[in-house]
């Protein structure tokens, strides 16, 4: 009987309170208040994230990518790997 074929479920959207998913305008759906506000506060300590002048370093792109593209927080499930020599 049709009664008994099972229907498609509609996705769980994420709360629309929540910090993380209003202030990311929907990007972050799965990150809870308390771990959002740390994110944040990452954020702003980081600043400024740049150098004055775009142009100090470019001799050096390691030192010019480090100096301006920084990321302010990263998945928080990274981790690395390698023991001391491997992090150069």
């Amino acid at each position: 009987s049709e009664s008994s074929v099972p229907q498609p479920q509609r996705p769980v959207r994420p709360d629309p309170l929540q910090p993380a998913h209003s202030e990311s305008l929907g990007f972050f759906d799965d990150v809870p208040p308390g771990e959002w506000a740390l994110m944040k506060k990452r954020a702003r300590d980081m600043r400024p994230n740049t150098e004055r002048d775009p142009y100090q370093g470019m001799g050096d792109p390691g030192r010019w990518f480090q100096n301006n593209y920084e990321p302010e927080f990263s998945c928080r499930h990274e981790r690395r790997v390698g023991g001391a020599a491997a992090r150069g």
